[in-house]
């Protein structure tokens, strides 16, 4: 739940002391001034996130790289049985990547018959404005998939495919394995593309 916090000005510098939590926690805030009869706030409005965030230090839990994402249990349960073709934008989620967060992204169910799947395929879009960037990534992504490789046992089809094609010197998608996590939890081993 939001609580609010009294900001301390001191030489243009605004401070406040957030309560403790609990290692791993996700921490959302939002900066509020009321001045002159009119309210400002950071991020500001309009900015596509509502929150800017941090996750509280945390043992890391696998070298995979980790994908955390939070979201509200009923949203998510609305989420995975929207299997519509079109249509749909996809459902609030907060997500997290090596310490940095983006609040107000989206995530909806990909794929078309891979969509009966009980593991689910993903697509992740971040804010308008909001890039993650990061040593893995070539280029800044504002959106992503995260596929669940289902129907392959191996679980390297696509990894194996992305590194063939580059080492061809062909364009490639870019493939990885990765660790999903919702609301703190492990949710599945999946594949970046």
């Amino acid at each position: 739940p939001e609580t609010t916090v009294t900001m301390t000005l001191s030489g243009g510098s605004v401070s406040a002391t957030i309560p403790g939590q609990a290692a791993g926690a996700l921490v959302r805030y939002r900066l509020s001034a009321r001045r002159d009869g009119r309210t400002g706030t950071w991020p500001r409005q309009g900015d596509g996130a509502n929150y800017a965030g941090l996750l509280v230090a945390a043992p890391a839990r696998s070298a995979l790289p980790t994908f955390q994402l939070f979201m509200p249990a009923d949203t998510y349960e609305t989420m995975v049985r929207d299997l519509t073709l079109t249509g749909d934008d996809g459902y609030p989620v907060t997500v997290a990547f090596d310490g940095q967060v983006f609040d107000n992204a989206r995530i909806r169910v990909k794929g078309q018959s891979s969509r009966g799947w009980a593991k689910k395929k993903f697509k992740v879009i971040l804010p308008g404005g909001y890039e993650l960037e990061h040593d893995l990534f070539p280029e800044p992504i504002d959106e992503w998939a995260l596929h669940s490789s289902w129907s392959d046992r191996s679980f390297l089809r696509e990894t194996l495919a992305s590194e063939l094609m580059t080492a061809a010197g062909s364009r490639a998608l870019q493939a990885f394995p990765a660790r999903v996590e919702l609301n703190g939890e492990f949710y599945g081993l999946y594949s970046y593309s």
